[in-house]
């Protein structure tokens, strides 16, 4: 026996927020497939698993529809719809679901003790289709901080996990921070790893040692100072990796663990200044040019002294 809408089929469509039952046949049947198509995130078979339908059980409508309900609650689809085929005994239903828009990744700003690969191995536990970024839903993301938080508390430490969205000031969020909450480390100490002293970073090592670790600040710190501090002594091409984390445990009772912070720069060739070519100069004559610039032959060539350069020529 076949039911269908249009030929041989019979479809519904639900989101993540409604659910609906439609006249259609009571009686269970044997499933023989289920097919997915739409994401372009999650394999076919990851899909399926999630779905909790298994070929050979016997179904009925309604058990399709809470299947797909399943699907929407994940909120990792915008939209989740199927078709059914009966055919004597047998069953057959499509999936077709759509991506959520955006995703966002996660990341993890002071759970030192772990690995990002262990944390999330302990969520992909309890949320389903987690795989180390989650689509853009403040729900989905506390599921994923109430993990977390277990994860951690088996482990004998305290405290609460929270979370917020980050991203550069002016752009869309990139990712969702999560932090574990009364239970700070210190940083012990810093390192920067590369071809300037350390006495160029003492200011940056101020704002670091003795404070509450936080992955995030320290990437901000790579990214917005040592940066500009290698590329003000001429390394213009200058790139931090993730910062690295020593953990160094309290050595007295109740006194807080430790991290020793290290930050490893691929500080490319250092370059010197040959020269510059102006066209177009009518205003000014090439050595008044030259002279505001202030920059020399074979000299390092600073960023911030080109800068300044320039910006001096910009003024006349």
């Amino acid at each position: 026996m076949l039911v269908s809408i249009g030929l041989f089929t019979s479809l519904l469509v639900i989101s993540p927020f409604t659910s609906q039952a439609n006249a259609a046949p009571a009686r269970e049947y044997r499933l023989a497939k289920v097919s997915v198509a739409g994401s372009h995130r999650f394999t076919e078979g990851r899909i399926v698993q999630v779905s909790g339908l298994h070929v050979g059980d016997a179904v009925t409508q309604e058990d399709l529809q809470a299947a797909a309900n399943r699907l929407g609650a994940t909120r990792a689809f915008l939209s989740v719809a199927f078709q059914f085929r009966t055919e004597g005994e047998d069953l057959s239903v499509a999936y077709q679901v759509e991506d959520a828009r955006r995703f966002l990744r996660c990341a993890y700003d002071n759970f030192v003790w772990f690995t990002a690969n262990e944390i999330n191995q302990a969520i992909q536990q309890e949320v389903v289709l987690f795989d180390g970024s989650l689509a853009e839903n403040d729900e989905v993301a506390s599921a994923v901080a109430g993990a977390l938080e277990r994860f951690v508390h088996a482990r004998g430490l305290n405290g609460a996990v929270t979370f917020v969205k980050v991203g550069e000031f002016g752009k869309p969020v990139v990712a969702y921070l999560f932090k574990l909450e009364g239970n700070p480390v210190v940083v012990a100490s810093m390192d920067v790893v590369g071809p300037l002293e350390a006495s160029f970073f003492s200011e940056e090592r101020t704002r670091l040692v003795g404070k509450p670790y936080s992955s995030h600040f320290a990437n901000l710190l790579a990214e917005k100072n040592l940066k500009q501090i290698y590329q003000n002594h001429g390394y213009l091409r200058a790139e931090f990796a993730q910062p690295t984390t020593t953990l160094l445990r309290g050595t007295q009772q109740g006194a807080p663990d430790q991290v020793g912070v290290t930050f490893n720069v691929i500080s490319g060739l250092q370059y010197s200044w040959d020269h510059v070519e102006w066209d177009g100069n009518r205003a000014l004559p090439k050595d008044t040019l030259e002279k505001l610039l202030g920059m020399h032959a074979h000299e390092i060539a600073a960023a911030n002294k080109v800068a300044k350069g320039f910006d001096a020529v910009l003024r006349e």
